[in-house]
């Protein structure tokens, strides 16, 4: 997550207890997959393995299990993307108010009227953000 990144903001608020952070599981396994090719290729990235602990011990976050079969199949038809079906089968299983993701390509539109969830950017998040946690 870059440091004064949209992304970034979202976690902020999140710290301050504005909401808490639903995550799948797969996301999770996937960022620490990514992290270590990163650290393999050039070891001045380790410190994103750190960053990655600090994230999940300071959050209130709450894990989503992996997809069942059914949920992956049903949530693969929705998508058209089989390696973005198990996370928005977490996220039909989670029901969340938002659904935050760079990846619009799968996660579009589309999806978000046939699950009914709201996915957005974490830029579209957070400019929405004062009028849903006013201070």
């Amino acid at each position: 997550m870059a440091p004064w990144s949209a992304s970034r903001g979202a976690v902020i608020l999140s710290r301050a207890s504005l909401f808490r952070i639903v995550i799948a599981e797969i996301v999770l396994e996937e960022a620490g997959l990514e992290l270590n090719r990163r650290v393999a290729r050039d070891e001045s990235d380790a410190y994103l393995l750190e960053e990655l602990d600090i994230f999940l011990a300071k959050l209130k976050i709450e894990r989503i299990p992996h997809a069942t079969g059914a949920e992956f199949l049903q949530a693969a038809e929705l998508i058209g993307h089989d390696n973005d079906a198990p996370v928005l089968a977490a996220a039909i299983r989670s029901k969340p108010d938002w659904l935050l993701t760079e990846n619009t390509r799968y996660f579009n539109e589309t999806v978000a009227d046939a699950t009914g969830l709201n996915i957005v950017t974490p830029t579209k998040f957070l400019k929405h953000a004062g009028k849903i946690f006013p201070l």
